[in-house]
């Protein structure tokens, strides 16, 4: 299991290309990486396991399939466990779910009833930056999530620790806040759907 360690924000869609063109993130980054990305969430139609804490979703990058499973601690938490496993296609991987956060709630009644709920669509782009001694992922999401016919738009910075101290996550926090007005997330994008 890893723990994700990272700090998410809303910022306006003005603030999200402010932040892209900053010269003073360009002197700390290197070069930013841009993908699309559909991420689709699964669940029963009883939200079981958002009932329990844990969020299953399937993340389709070009044609890479990444399944992701995570503790729903909420966008406050600094951090959370997260187990990762590439799939063929998109469709969730159960067996994959064994030593998770998910395999306690397995049945046979879920592999049933296990459907997608929501969908995020984003444009990402990824900063990798240098903090002090510590290396720090800014991403940048703008898009949309949408289940059935409603849809909502996604206007987030994350900066998520890949190495390092917090203090510098909080460093770098402090930096991003200094140049574009941000709000903390209060719902991880799993919460917002």
């Amino acid at each position: 299991m890893g723990v994700e360690r990272e700090l998410k924000f809303e910022v306006a869609p003005r603030g999200l290309r402010k932040l892209a063109a900053s010269r003073a993130l360009r002197r700390r980054a290197q070069l930013p990486r841009h993908k699309y990305l559909v991420s689709t969430y699964f669940d029963t139609p009883g939200l079981l396991l958002e009932k329990n804490g844990v969020s299953l979703r399937v993340r389709q990058a070009g044609k890479k399939h990444l399944q992701t499973i995570k503790t729903a601690n909420g966008a406050v938490a600094l951090g959370r466990g997260e187990w990762e496993h590439e799939l063929r296609n998109s469709a969730p991987d159960l067996r994959a779910a064994r030593g998770t956060a998910l395999q306690p709630l397995l049945s046979r009644k879920l592999r049933r009833q296990l459907q997608p709920v929501f969908a995020t669509h984003v444009q990402r782009t990824v900063m990798p930056l240098r903090a002090g001694s510590s290396r720090i992922e800014l991403t940048l999401d703008e898009g949309h999530v949408r289940a059935g016919q409603k849809s909502c738009p996604l206007h987030e910075v994350e900066l998520e620790l890949k190495r390092g101290k917090a203090s510098d996550l909080f460093k770098a926090t402090r930096m991003v806040a200094g140049l574009v007005p941000v709000r903390l997330a209060l719902k991880s994008k799993s919460e917002q759907g």
